[in-house]
Formats: C-alpha cells, structure tokens, sequence
C-alpha cells in the first residue's frame, strides 16, 4: 500500500486533495475553541483527506469504542486531550462496552494491572463530557437514531443497526476518531453519509427456512443468517430478499442479525426487506446470490453447532453460557426469566452481559431480583464479552452462547476447548444441565417437511 495512499470504502485519495472547511471549521481551526478541538479537527480533516471526503459534516451525536483500554497509548490519547483543558465533546455522546465493571472489577479478581487503568481510560471520557452508558448496543437507549440523522459512531454492530434498521448515517469509524469526532461535531462526508454511496449492489436471497412462531428455537435463524449472508455480501452492500421477509424478528433478533452482518462482512450497511426503514424496488440488473439451507447450515457448523444426527454422540460438559453480546435488552432478559423460572438451580454458570440502561429498566421491572435468585445466574454491566478474558471466562473452557459475533472472536480471544452457539433455549438447558445442547439447526426440520413435500409439489405442478 502506498504510504501517500489509503483505501476505505472503496475510495483511493491523495493526501493531497484539496477539503472544503466551512466557517466554523476555520473557527476552530484557529483555536477559537480551545486547543483541545483545534487539534481534534486537525485529526478529522486529516482522515476526511485520506479517504477521499471533499467536505465534513455535522453529526448529531456520538458514540465512542475508544473508551476500551487497548494499552498504554489509549489512556494517554484521552489523558493529552484532558491536559489541554477547554471544553470537551460538542455533541451528545455515549460510551461503548468499557474493558471492565467499573463497579466490581476488584470483587471479580480482574488484576489492577488492567482495572486500574481501564477506570482511568473511563473517567477521562466521562471528564470529556461523555454520558456512563458502557454499552454495545447504544441503540437500546432511551433514544435511538432517526432516520436521515449523521452519526459519529464506532463499534461494528451498533454502525450496522443503525445505518439499516434506524436509516441513519455513519462510517464505521476507528478508535480515537470517535472521540475527535465527538469533540468537533464534525465527521468526514465519505462513503454511506452519502446517498449515492448507500445503494445496494447485490441481491442476497435467502431460499425458503420457514421457521414456526411457536419454534422455541427460532431466534438462532436471524445470528445465523446474518453471519451467512455477511459472508455472502463481503464488500458489496446487499438487499435481502427471501425467507426473512416472511419472519417475524423482534428488535433483539435485528440486533443478533446485524452484529453477526458486520462480524463477516465488510459494509456497515444492509436492506433487510420486510424489516428496513426504506423500502428498496428490486432491481433486476443486480447481480443475484442464491443462500440455501446449506450455506446456513455451514455458517452454524462454523460456529460449533452440530449439523447431523451423528454429531450428537459427543456431548461435552459446559463450564460457561455466555449472553449479551451485544449487550442484552430486557426483552431477552424477560425471556431469560420465563426459561429459567421453573428451575431451581444451575450447573454451569450463566452470565449476561448488559448496559447499565437496560439494567435500570430491568431493576424498575423487579427483573434483576428475580434472575439473581438463580444459583448459578450473573450479571456484569458496563462491559461485554469481547472484552472478558479470566478469571471471568476460566482457561479451556467449553462455551455455550447464542451470539454468532462471540462464537466467531472467542477462539482468538479466550482459547477455549470448545464454543457452540446455541438459540436462547438451548442457552439455559446447556445452563441447567451442564451439558452442551444435543439440538440440530430448527432450519434443518423445516427443509425436512419442504423436502419431504417435493414429490407432490412436483406432481401437482405436472397436472
């Protein structure tokens, strides 16, 4: 790559290009803001140069993935903006998943090592003016992005939401970024900020998988899906058609979807149809990608769930069920509760996950009483499991989780002897029994009926 150049989103720009700054750009570009916002937009117009933008945009908020402490640098990006004084962040902004429970890290052994800093790293932002959410699913607060709204967000799962589901506006931008973009309200004008830039360019359909309302394994389709049809889009921006059209999804399984899209594929945007706040045409000069059963059934089996009968044979036992990632929303709480409420106790522990809104809103519910009456059953706010390593997650362990994003980073990030993902059903029985679910894909059952259909199909086409 050359060192003049960068690629992003599929723009190549020199350096060199000229950006168009408005008056206020100047303004604080002259430090008529404080030093603090002069060097910040320093930093954006640089980035806006290097992808090709030829002008900058307001945002109307911002939600910030650098308030995760990645290492000494981290800590003094924030800790260099805080020493020159000023004012802090322009724009409404929240905070991503933190690397700790800034409430109990001590009480959970996490070393000082790590929670010391990290709770420096999460004050500085709050010093800046950012609101304490310490969530990945910044959509499930109070107020979530409309439509046509220019973002400044960072965290892969959260940008896709909100570009697809909301029909908001942002790049996926990169740690640090975030926080200048906060700081000046102003974001590079590149790739889907621009309507142009936002059309799909390929058709994804996803052949017939009809899944029953009354399937308790039905929200393990829309992970699943997602990471195959992430896969399938890879740098193209897709519509999606076929068997999702027809299925019903609750915001919790558009949050699933839409994490486990942005985990495989590389656009920070997708049309769900039936499910997206623009309603596309289909258009016929698109190029089309056909997904079976089989492509669904290989996204599972990628994600350690067993494909045919013969894998059951080998069950394992279950040191750990992983939920909340992205963050849990107390709809999945609620569910949680209506699964467990009949069981006394747990043999594996099974820990969620969760933002310190929705755990308001749980507590408000009487919820969290509920749940912690389980033995077994645990709560960790303020961050998630892509930032949980030991003693949280214990060495060589056997996960069970029905995140398709978690299954995907696991391997790399805890090494365990084992990660299969499971639907939220299979979640507690694997909690409940210590046992890995012996459950095929409910997919597989109902391309067993319309397998099972086709002669007659066939037969009554002929007459």
């Amino acid at each position: 790559l050359d060192r003049k150049k960068i690629v992003f989103n599929c723009v190549v720009s020199s350096e060199k290009d000229e950006l168009i700054l408005s008056a206020s750009d100047r303004s604080i570009l002259a430090g008529d803001e404080g030093h603090s916002r002069r060097v910040a937009l320093k930093i954006v117009k640089r980035i806006a140069t290097m992808i090709g933008a030829r002008e900058l945009v307001d945002v109307v908020r911002a939600h910030i993935d650098a308030v995760t402490y990645i290492g000494p640098a981290s800590l003094r990006f924030v800790q260099k903006f805080l020493s020159f004084g000023g004012q802090g962040f322009k724009v409404p902004t929240t905070t991503n998943a933190c690397s700790v429970d800034l409430t109990k890290w001590r009480q959970l052994n996490i070393p000082t090592s790590l929670g010391e800093p990290a709770e420096k790293l999460a004050n500085g932002y709050l010093e800046l003016g950012a609101q304490p959410s310490f969530t990945c699913a910044p959509y499930l607060l109070d107020m979530p992005p409309l439509s046509g709204e220019h973002l400044g967000w960072s965290e892969s799962n959260a940008v896709a939401f909100a570009n697809s589901i909301c029909g908001a506006k942002t790049l996926k931008n990169a740690d640090f970024l975030d926080a200048c973009i906060a700081l000046t309200g102003r974001a590079p004008l590149a790739g889907v900020h621009l309507n142009q830039n936002r059309k799909p360019k390929v058709n994804i359909h996803l052949e017939s998988c009809y899944i029953s309302e009354k399937n308790t394994e039905k929200d393990i389709l829309w992970p699943v899906a997602g990471y195959a049809i992430g896969l399938a889009a890879n740098t193209s921006i897709p519509i999606i058609s076929g068997a999702l059209e027809f299925q019903k999804a609750t915001k919790a399984d558009l949050k699933h979807f839409s994490a486990a899209f942005a985990t495989t594929s590389k656009v920070p945007l997708f049309y769900l149809s039936g499910h997206a706040p623009t309603t596309l045409e289909q258009d016929v000069s698109l190029p089309k990608k056909i997904l079976t059963v089989d492509d669904l059934n290989s996204a599972w089996k990628s994600l350690g769930g067993y494909t045919s009968m013969n894998d059951l044979d080998t069950e394992d036992n279950v040191d750990l069920v992983a939920v909340g990632n992205p963050h849990a929303s107390v709809q999945e709480l609620e569910m949680l509760y209506a699964l467990l409420k009949n069981q006394k106790r747990l043999k594996s522990k099974l820990i969620v996950t969760i933002g310190r809104d929705v755990l308001r809103q749980a507590e408000q519910h009487g919820l969290i009483n509920n749940l912690l009456q389980f033995d077994g059953f645990q709560l960790i706010q303020d961050t998630c499991w892509c930032m949980l390593n030991y003693p949280i997650v214990p060495h060589d362990a056997s996960i069970v989780t029905n995140s398709a994003k978690y299954a995907h980073y696991a391997p790399g990030l805890v090494r365990p002897r084992r990660i299969q993902i499971s639907s939220l059903s299979g979640c507690v029985d694997a909690a409940v029994s210590g046992r890995l679910p012996r459950r095929l894909p409910p997919w597989s059952f109902a391309q067993r009926r319309y397998s099972s259909s086709l002669p007659l199909r066939r037969f009554l086409l002929f007459l």
